[in-house]
């Protein structure tokens, strides 16, 4: 992302013109970063773009988990028929 004026807004900005910011939010799709004081303090996403990368980061890490599951030993199972006779549930009749 390449800082410019249409992607930084200060808190006065924010402050003063609110509705007008977070609708360009909306138009663009990318970033804002809010600047206090000349430092980078926040940045604004859309709610798309933030559940985009909600979304990647639940990905990543899923596949990080399986990635580390699959490194551990393989345990014995319990077979599927005791499970069901323990819990009083009948096969299906066509299985």
């Amino acid at each position: 992302m390449i800082l410019d004026k249409r992607n930084i807004k200060t808190v006065t900005e924010l402050r003063e013109e609110p509705v007008k910011i977070l609708n360009a939010l909306q138009k663009k799709d990318e970033p804002t970063i809010i600047f206090h004081r000349s430092d980078p303090k926040a940045i604004l996403l859309s709610i798309e773009t933030y559940q985009k990368l909600s979304d990647l980061l639940e990905d990543y890490l899923d596949e990080e988990l399986a990635l580390e599951l699959e490194k551990k030993p393989k345990e014995k199972g319990i077979p599927l028929k005791k499970v069901m006779k323990e819990l009083n549930i009948k096969p299906p009749q066509n299985v």
